[in-house]
């Protein structure tokens, strides 16, 4: 393709490690070690050997099983629970590894995971019109358990 990355001095480079799957039941207890570091999430539904993405969100300031534990949150899994009966609905948690944790990079992440990985049984529809470059240049890099989210994402200006 021949693109390059307009201002690589720029980009942060941004590492995610993903915990294995957990039953909702199962964060919702408070009892996962990553829970306290955890500033991500994805919602996925387990099928035969099949993943469904269908929800990824981010927390600042509050645990992944504080944030879980919210009516908007509950409603969510019930909704999953009931449109895809099939499925066990999962959660993974996700730590990343980066100098800065503000409340804007973090934001910056989840957009950019969000609109890297959306799809139809995503219910997060309104970050996909909200991406936008903003002050930072991001290359994330998720490991682990990260599955079925793209392995590398980038957000960043390129040129040819």
């Amino acid at each position: 393709m021949g693109y390059e990355i307009a201002f690589p001095d720029d980009v942060v480079p941004v590492k995610i490690k993903w915990s294995r799957s957990y039953d909702v039941d199962k964060v919702l207890s408070g009892e996962i070690q990553e829970d306290f570091d955890a500033y991500f999430y994805k919602i996925t539904g387990h099928y035969s050997q099949y993943v469904k993405l269908f929800y990824i969100g981010k927390v600042f300031k509050q645990t992944i099983s504080q944030r879980l534990s919210q009516p908007d949150h509950r409603t969510r899994q019930k909704k999953l629970g009931n449109n895809y009966p099939r499925h066990k609905i999962k959660i993974g948690l996700g730590i990343p590894e980066i100098a800065r944790k503000t409340k804007e990079i973090i934001d910056d992440i989840e957009s950019i995971l969000i609109y890297s990985n959306w799809n139809e049984n995503v219910g997060n529809a309104k970050k996909i019109y909200k991406c936008d470059i903003g002050k930072s240049q991001l290359l994330i890099t998720n490991t682990g358990f990260y599955r079925p989210l793209h392995k590398i994402s980038c957000k960043a200006v390129f040129v040819k």
